[in-house]
């Protein structure tokens, strides 16, 4: 990724407030969805509503694996074929091969919801197997014209006279099983369309020119009773959906610039001045992005006016329109947002006039503040709760990694450990929390190039790494987001709480390398579209499991590399973390669109004693858990957490807390659904993947059980809804470490610690009902700590200002750090 000078047409003059320099986005380093791994590529790409290919569009349905064709393009020579790809658009320049010109070619971009030919023949063949029983609907200068199938005739007319053509478009739908009819759009009108059993000829009086290949609903599904009314004419809907396609495609945009620049607020730090006054805990910062598009340009012959749209990605669309809803997102765009009107498998085809597209978005939640550990003195329960506690941290055998091959000396084992039990040593006392501390770290023993796995995605070029041993040191193709983000995120957290940040830092300095490679990985498998990072290597799917852990490691990477002084690389994880928390944010509202428009379902059952489950029978508890390539948004439903909840990732955590009607769904999801319709929910779940029960012994590493299913739900029943510690102690005997250290940060207030200190514990007296924040820094700052406790102080002693929010339930400190030793902030509690 390169740095770009301000003050080019997409960037603008500097701001004020100190934002960072403009730089290239993924425009540089993103291969889309396109390219492949090691080799294997896809025949066909996924795009807004369809697939397509070389020489065809296909129609992924909800339970079609393979494909319904609905257009094959058949070249009527020996013909060659050509591709080039970039980020967004993928072209194929087809060739005569007796005379070596140039026939013609096909573009399939993700910046346009259709397809696209150039033709320079004057005849164009294409073939459906459905095409014998097909209705043909043109506008002619006598008006709205049909021409349908009878018997033997197939729909074959002159366009002539009173049946020319009097508009630049024609419909095509089947008899029996295309549930979309397909939209062409003409630059020159056809003189005849010919139909011989399966293929269909067009014919013009010239080079036929641009032709657009259009699905006239966008990705809704045709039903065949609406054929009937498609026969008869147009309602409005339909005629406004056609007047914006025709106008769309003379200026079809094909390729996309993309300019961030990161501005933190205050200017210096990773972490911002936080502007923790309103629970933000994104650091009030925000990251501005310019994308600016050029197009692909024509006229027809009917005089249409070109409609140049700059488009939004469509899961950014949608956060736009849910936004519009009342729910707040913090996506700011600039200018007015046209919706056409068009539904897309990943949220509304929508955009401002082109064709430069100016947006903003938060920071990542979390980024400024993350949810601290607690040592709690003078309370019995929490005391047995830590010898318990201490011993798990002794030999963690209870968190699940990903791939079933645990060994605490592999550095993939070590920092996924960091991840989730690092901040929980500080429950102990110093001596035990040192010597824990080191037992999960073990010197960071592997984290050295030995270890890692350079891998070079063909159609960048770009390297990027991963951990060699994963599932025993096969080539692995899925999930590296998931993977490489625990690793980023695990070295972090192990600065973060290991009380000698300078130490640490050293080490992974000394091999920076690893932290940019792998952070590579988000940058070259982002997607346009969604403004995420895909699971699978080869493009087929993107999980917000792995997006979980994706969006925990790119903040760590930025709070990192802006320790590390490598501004470049801080500029770009903030700038990924940003993306992916809006992304998760708009997940949250996104069912309703997914309904409306036939998302994938996926099936809920995910462990066999769930099987039973229907998700449907209560409303409103289904959720958006990812989307597949080629047949858009999936859903599950709310108690599918490893894709909702996360396993212990504190952005996501924070991000449900703070948004009410995040947290309201899952208080319903707990209480309303787990409760009434699971009520055993707590014992019902498998322990391994072979199957066995809960009566069988698991094995020692593969944790499903806790992973997928039983420690999210308690995660969110301490962590979010605070349950008293006794009730929460009741749901299981057997407690992982993240669980058990959740538990005793909900048995407290809780600290939402700023990420720019230098962590030095938090104290809570049960008897004195005085909680401690012990402060360091290395200079003269003011930071924001939020406190999350169901009462409000009756004093704060060490803060600058303060004040309680009961509607938030929380208490916002401002505090001056001084850089020095021994400063403390003093928070009491009635008794």
């Amino acid at each position: 990724m390169s740095d770009v000078k301000a003050g080019t047409q997409c960037a603008g003059g500097e701001s004020t407030g100190g934002p960072g320099p403009w730089r290239e986005g993924l425009s540089a380093t993103s291969s889309g969805r396109f390219g492949g791994y090691r080799g294997f590529r896809q025949p066909e790409q996924g795009f807004l509503c369809w697939s397509a290919g070389s020489d065809r569009i296909l129609l992924h349905d909800q339970d079609d694996q393979h494909g319904h064709v609905l257009f094959q393009l058949l070249p009527e020579r020996p013909f060659g074929i050509q591709e080039t790809v970039d980020w967004t658009t993928q072209r194929f320049a087809y060739t005569d091969l007796t005379s070596n010109r140039p026939l013609g070619e096909m573009i399939h971009s993700v910046l346009f919801p259709g397809s696209l030919l150039r033709w320079q023949a004057d005849t164009l063949a294409w073939w459906n197997y459905e095409l014998s029983q097909s209705v043909v609907a043109y506008p002619s200068r006598a008006g709205y014209r049909v021409v349908a199938a009878r018997e033997c005739n197939y729909p074959t007319f002159q366009a002539k006279d009173d049946h020319a053509f009097a508009g630049p478009w024609m419909i095509v739908w089947l008899g029996t099983g295309n549930p979309i009819p397909l939209l062409f759009l003409f630059e020159h009108a056809p003189q005849s369309v010919e139909t011989l059993s399966r293929a269909q000829r067009l014919h013009f009086a010239q080079p036929a020119g641009l032709i657009g290949i259009c699905p006239l609903t966008g990705c809704d599904r045709w039903l065949k009773a609406s054929s009937s009314t498609l026969a008869k004419g147009l309602d409005e809907k339909l005629t406004k959906l056609i007047d914006t396609w025709s106008r769309l495609k003379l200026a079809v945009p094909i390729i996309c610039r993309e300019t961030f620049r990161v501005d933190r607020a205050s200017g210096d730090t990773a972490g911002g001045d936080s502007g923790g006054a309103s629970g933000d805990t994104s650091g009030g910062g925000r990251i501005e992005i310019c994308q600016e598009f050029d197009y692909l340009r024509s006229r027809d012959d009917f005089g249409t006016k070109p409609l140049e749209l700059a488009p939004l990605p469509p899961w950014l669309a949608l956060a736009h329109q849910v936004e519009a809803g009342g729910a707040a997102l913090g996506l700011r765009v600039e200018g007015d947002v046209l919706d056409t009107g068009i539904p897309t498998l990943f949220g509304p085809y929508a955009g401002t006039a082109g064709p430069i597209l100016r947006f903003s978005i938060p920071r990542s939640a979390g980024i400024a503040q993350t949810i601290a550990p607690v040592r709690i003195t003078n309370d019995p329960p929490s005391a047995q709760l830590c010898a318990r506690l201490d011993q798990e941290l002794a030999e963690p055998t209870l968190t699940f990694g990903g791939d079933n091959t645990y060994h605490p000396d592999n550095i993939q084992d070590i920092l996924h450990n960091l991840r989730v039990l690092a901040w929980a040593t500080w429950s102990l006392p110093d001596d035990r929390r040192a010597q824990r501390f080191a037992g999960l770290t073990r010197g960071l023993k592997g984290f050295d190039p030995s270890s890692y796995v350079e891998e070079k995605e063909p159609v960048t070029g770009l390297n990027y790494l991963w951990e060699k041993n994963l599932w025993g040191g096969g080539a692995i193709a899925v999930d590296l987001e998931w993977y490489n983000g625990m690793q980023l995120a695990g070295l972090w957290q192990g600065l973060f709480f290991s009380g000698d940040e300078a130490n640490f830092l050293q080490q992974v300095k000394a091999h920076w390398p690893i932290v940019t490679g792998l952070l590579r990985y988000f940058e070259i498998f982002h997607d346009w579209v969604t403004g995420l990072t895909y699971t699978a290597l080869t493009r087929k799917c993107l999980w917000f499991d792995g997006l979980n852990f994706a969006w925990q490691g790119q903040a760590g990477a930025a709070r990192l590399a802006w320790l590390a002084g490598d501004h470049l690389t801080a500029d770009k994880a903030e700038y990924l973390a940003a993306r992916t928390s809006l992304g998760r944010a708009t997940a949250w509202f996104a069912i309703d669109y997914a309904l409306a428009h036939h998302a994938t379902p996926i099936s809920n059952k995910v462990f066999a004693g769930l099987a039973s489950v229907d998700d449907t029978h209560t409303p409103g508890q289904r959720v958006v858990s990812g989307f597949l390539e080629r047949r858009g948004m999936t859903t599950g439903a709310s108690y599918d957490p490893g894709n909702g909840i996360g396993y212990l990732v504190p952005e996501q955590l924070i991000l449900q807390r703070l948004n009410p009607r995040i947290l309201e769904m899952l208080r319903r999801g707990q209480y309303e659904f787990l409760d009434h319709d699971l009520p055993t929910w707590n014992i019902r779940f498998h322990r391994c993947p072979k199957g066995r029960g809960p009566e069988h012994k698991h094995p020692l590493y593969p944790t499903h059980s806790h992973f997928y299913f039983l420690d999210p739900q308690l995660f969110v029943r301490s962590i979010l809804l605070r349950e008293p510690l006794d009730k929460l102690l009741g749901y299981t005997a057997e407690l992982t470490g993240p669980v058990m250290e959740c538990y005793l940060v909900a048995h407290a207030p809780m600290v939402l610690y700023p990420t720019q200190a230098r962590f030095r514990g938090v104290r809570f007296d049960a008897a004195g009902r005085q909680l401690v924040i012990p402060i360091a820094g290395e200079k003269d700052q003011l930071l924001s700590f939020l406190v999350i406790h169901a009462q409000p102080p009756t004093s704060v002693v060490g803060a600058e200002i303060w004040r309680h929010d009961p509607q938030a339930g929380m208490a916002v400190l401002q505090v001056r750090v001084h850089g020095k030793p021994g400063q403390e902030v003093l928070v009491s509690y009635p008794d």
